[in-house]
């Protein structure tokens, strides 16, 4: 919607990767989110999976993600956010 202002980060903190997790150079997954008229992550969900292991740190740490609430005329409102998640493992 053109009028809503979308959701602002205030902390949005991706989960390290660990030895046990098999990512290759490059991956890429998706992560949807519902923030509510607090900020807060209401829902979280992986719509495209990065690593199994991966995913479940990742949905952990989405529950601690919080941003300045997305806004229609002026008032705060829920937003379905996707965010796409790119990892890489350095040799």
């Amino acid at each position: 919607d053109a009028e809503v202002t979308a959701p602002v980060i205030i902390r949005q903190e991706m989960p390290r990767l660990t030895p046990t997790m098999k990512i290759q150079a490059r991956d890429r997954g998706v992560i949807e989110v519902i923030v509510d008229e607090l900020g807060r992550v209401a829902f979280a969900a992986i719509r495209q999976s990065v690593q199994p292991l991966y995913d479940a740190e990742l949905l952990s740490a989405a529950r601690d993600w919080r941003y300045q609430p997305a806004t229609f005329a002026g008032k705060p409102v829920r937003y379905r956010k996707m965010i796409q998640i790119n990892v890489s493992r350095t040799p």
